[in-house]
């Protein structure tokens, strides 16, 4: 965290990785052998993420302004989407690469900007006029120094949301079964640590839905603070 400088960016990025020095000493207390404590990838970030969205809340909710509500329901808003779509993006894009080396239809840098393009189009209705970044994907990095990365951030996604979903319906009783999930680690499969401990089934439909009605409503929260003037 060199360089910090409260702003909010800053701050999120400081619970996030603190968060998972926080994980990291409950494993510890409760004596997890290390196989057990890094298995796998997206519950630990899926963990993070959630610190992020309920920071974020808390601003909104302690700020009295009208002006500052709507600057961290928008800050909200703007997280959910550049989680969301950026990894649906970038994960089709990934896929895409992988499925196209396979069956020998990419053979040459253009083809691979042909990929990206097409991918890109079906979310921005812009970048067929922005023909200079047809090769922008040269600099996402973690397509090459962490395979499939983009791929599981989604599900990272999806899971943090219904993470924030269940934190909000049932606030004491989902953290102790959080907490018993944290300091669990991995000595099973996610499938399977997310239904003994927090009853949740990973059915992506299920997962999907959260994610879209709360982008919902908190377009409609956005939407009503507009309508104010401080």
């Amino acid at each position: 965290m060199t360089g910090y400088s409260e702003s909010v960016n800053d701050v999120l990025k400081l619970v996030h990785e603190g968060g998972h020095l926080i994980h990291a000493k409950l494993m510890s207390e409760h004596r997890i052998i290390p196989s057990y404590a890094s298995v796998s990838e997206f519950m630990f970030e899926a963990f993070v993420l959630l610190n992020e969205l309920l920071v974020l809340d808390e601003f909104k909710n302690q700020n009295i302004t009208i002006e500052g509500k709507r600057y961290y329901t928008k800050a909200f808003l703007d997280k959910l989407a550049l989680e969301f779509f950026q990894s649906l993006e970038e994960g089709f894009f990934e896929e895409g690469l992988y499925e196209r080396v396979a069956n020998h239809t990419i053979k040459t840098s253009t083809d691979i900007n042909n990929l990206y393009t097409g991918v890109k189009i079906k979310y921005g209705p812009f970048f067929l006029n922005e023909p200079f970044r047809n090769s922008e994907w040269i600099g996402k990095r973690l397509v090459f120094d962490d395979p499939l990365y983009n791929i599981n951030y989604l599900q990272v996604m999806l899971l943090a949301i219904k993470f924030y979903t269940m934190s909000h319906e049932d606030p004491t009783g989902f953290a102790l079964k959080y907490k018993a999930l944290l300091q669990n680690g991995f000595d099973a499969s996610a499938s399977n640590s997310l239904e003994r401990f927090v009853a949740i089934k990973v059915d992506n439909d299920t997962l999907l839905e959260s994610n879209l009605n709360l982008m919902k409503e908190k377009t409609t929260e956005f939407s009503k603070l507009n309508a104010f003037n401080d």
